[in-house]
C-alpha cells in the first residue's frame, strides 16, 4: 500500500471535497453529491465538528473523503453515528479502509456505540470492505432497505393510456397530494407539504401528477432531475390507494420525461411499495441496484 496521509477538516478542503464527491458519484445509477456552496454552508455551521470529516492524500493529492454525523445531544439510549460512505478516486481504492477505520476510532473517542452506514450495489466493492469490518444488515426492512428500478426513455412512450392523470396545479391539490405523500414519507402532512413546497421552488420538477376518482384524489406522484447529472430523474415519491393507478401515473411520468430530454427515470421501492414490483417490470421498469443499511456496535 501506498503511504496515504489522512487529515481532519481544514477549511481550505471545500472545493477539491466537492470535485472529488462529483467525479465518484457521476459513476452511479444515482448520483449524490454536495457542491462547493453546500459544504461550506455544513462546515460553518456553529456546532460542525472537524473530526467528523476525514480526508485521504497522496502527498499533496486529496484522494479521497469520508464524512459522519453523530447523534445529537438529546440522544440518550445507546446513541447511534451515521457514516456517510466514503467517496474514494479511481486507483486509491485501499484507501476505504484507511477511512473506516479512523472514523471508528475516533466514534470510540466520543463514547458512541452504534454506527450505521448506507451501502448499495451501485458502490463498488462497498457490502464486502464493510461486512469485513463487521457491519451487519439492520434488521429494520422497512426504511432500512429499498430496490432501485430504472427505465430508459430510449425505450419509449409506455403504452398505457394516461388521460385521467392531471398536473398538481391548485391549493387544495397540494393539500390532497401532501396527504397522500405521508403514506410514502411516514411523516405529518406538514412536513410533506413543506417538502413539495421546497421541491417546487427550485423550478426544476418535472411533473407533480395526480388521478383523481369519485372526486377524491387517489394516486400522486412528482419527479425531479439528479443534481449531479440532470438527464437522470427520479420518482421522489409515489403513492396509488390502488395498484391499478400506477400504469397511468407512470405513462404520464415517462411522457413528461422524455419531453424534457431526461434520459433515464429511476424509482426506489421502499417499505409495502416493493410488492409492486411486478407492475414496475410489466412496464419496461428493470431492477437496477439495491440500497440497505448496515450496522455496527462498538
Amino acid at each position: 500500500m501506498k503511504k496515504y496521509s489522512i487529515k481532519s477538516y481544514e477549511p481550505d478542503f471545500d472545493r477539491e471535497q466537492a470535485r472529488i464527491g462529483f467525479e465518484v458519484a457521476n459513476s452511479w445509477l444515482w448520483p449524490l453529491a454536495h457542491d462547493e456552496q453546500d459544504l461550506k454552508r455544513i462546515h460553518t455551521q456553529p456546532d460542525f465538528d472537524p473530526e467528523t470529516s476525514w480526508y485521504c492524500f497522496d502527498g499533496n493529492k486529496m484522494v479521497g473523503f469520508i464524512s459522519m454525523a453523530l447523534p445529537s445531544s438529546e440522544s440518550t439510549d445507546n446513541p447511534k453515528a451515521v457514516l456517510f460512505n466514503p467517496r474514494i478516486l479511481p486507483n486509491h481504492e485501499e484507501t476505504m479502509s484507511l477511512l473506516i477505520e479512523k472514523s471508528l476510532e475516533v466514534l470510540r473517542k466520543k463514547g458512541i456505540r452504534k454506527v450505521e452506514i448506507q451501502v448499495s450495489t451501485m458502490f463498488k466493492n462497498s457490502t464486502a470492505l464493510l461486512e469485513g469490518w463487521g457491519f451487519a444488515p439492520s434488521q429494520n426492512r422497512g426504511w432500512g432497505y429499498k430496490i432501485y428500478y430504472s427505465y430508459k426513455m430510449s425505450q419509449g412512450e409506455l403504452s398505457v393510456d394516461a388521460e385521467n392523470v392531471h398536473e398538481v396545479n391548485t391549493s387544495d391539490e397540494y393539500d390532497e397530494s401532501a396527504e397522500l405523500a405521508t403514506h410514502w414519507y411516514k411523516m405529518p402532512k406538514d412536513w410533506c407539504k413543506n417538502l413539495l413546497t421546497e421541491w417546487h421552488a427550485t423550478g426544476e420538477v418535472i411533473t407533480h401528477a395526480f388521478i383523481r376518482q369519485n372526486e377524491k384524489m387517489v394516486a400522486t406522484c412528482m419527479v425531479a432531475p439528479n443534481n449531479v447529472r440532470k438527464d437522470t430523474a427520479a420518482v421522489y415519491f409515489v403513492y396509488a390507494k390502488v395498484a391499478g393507478f400506477l400504469p397511468p401515473l407512470l405513462s404520464r411520468v415517462v411522457h413528461d420525461c422524455i419531453q424534457k430530454g431526461c434520459k433515464t427515470l429511476i424509482v426506489d421501492l421502499i417499505n409495502e411499495q416493493r410488492s409492486y414490483e411486478d407492475i414496475y417490470r410489466s412496464l419496461g421498469f428493470t431492477k437496477s441496484a439495491e440500497w440497505a443499511v448496515y450496522e455496527k456496535e462498538l
